[in-house]
């Protein structure tokens, strides 16, 4: 038996996520087909996290253990015969057979990506934030708050199934970039795990700072007393890019 890691992109507007749902199209799902059809039998994908629908990924890391003398070119070939133009295998190499790429990770790293206009532009892929203008300065004040070792309950949605909502955010970056007239924004967001829709939550809370919707003390008291119920924005999922994953 030999262990191979896989590193993929995907756009995943057409997907519900990672994790393999019935009767649904999902990533995960796409990915085991073609490995059925390769190896006639069933091989189970471990990956690095679930994503939510319509999300998309520039490097997700998964791996699979399998029971063959292909090597790591042929069964990267073989794979992407069988997938959709939307998702593709970048990468394969065999790894030691306890690697998983799931409970191995260090950190991820995602980003949001959004551009703020009086109406919605149909040839950009970000989210479109109705208005002309954000406090650029408090959004940047306010995501330091955020770095750290925090319970993250306010930051995630009230479906999540995670007891401990303890996660470390490494660091947060906010890039704005003027082009003909629009702004353009990505919130980099890199820690050692994320909640269900805590980054979407994160971007929206940035957001409503960036409008004069919240205050610092507003954000401060998300963090100092976490609840998982609190009032929250989760900014639409087509926003959001899994950009890399460490281990």
């Amino acid at each position: 038996m030999r262990n191979f890691k896989i590193e993929i992109m995907f756009c995943g507007l057409n997907y519900f996520g990672m994790q393999i749902q019935s009767n649904k199209p999902t990533v995960a799902g796409e990915i085991e087909n073609a490995l059925l059809k390769i190896f006639n039998t069933h091989i189970t994908l471990i990956y690095a996290g679930r994503c939510d629908a319509r999300v998309s990924a520039y490097k997700m890391v998964a791996n699979f253990l399998a029971d063959t003398s292909l090597n790591e070119t042929n069964i990267k070939n073989a794979i992407n015969f069988y997938l959709k133009d939307d998702i593709r295998v970048l990468n394969c190499e065999e790894v030691d057979l306890n690697f998983n790429s799931r409970t191995n990770v260090k950190s991820k790293t995602y980003e949001y990506r959004f551009y703020t206009n009086k109406i919605k532009l149909p040839l950009f892929f970000e989210t479109f934030e109705e208005g002309t203008s954000l406090n650029f300065s408090l959004m940047k004040r306010a995501k330091k708050l955020l770095v750290g070792t925090h319970d993250f309950s306010s930051f995630s949605s009230a479906k999540t199934d995670k007891e401990n909502k303890v996660r470390t955010i490494f660091d947060i970056k906010i890039l704005r970039k003027k082009i003909d007239g629009v702004f353009h924004y990505k919130i980099q967001v890199c820690g050692n795990g994320f909640l269900y829709n805590m980054v979407r939550i994160i971007a929206g809370t940035l957001i409503e700072v960036g409008k004069n919707k919240l205050s610092l003390d507003m954000v401060k008291n998300m963090i100092n007393f976490p609840n998982s119920a609190a009032k929250k924005r989760c900014m639409p999922p087509e926003g959001l890019f899994l950009m890399d994953v460490k281990y």
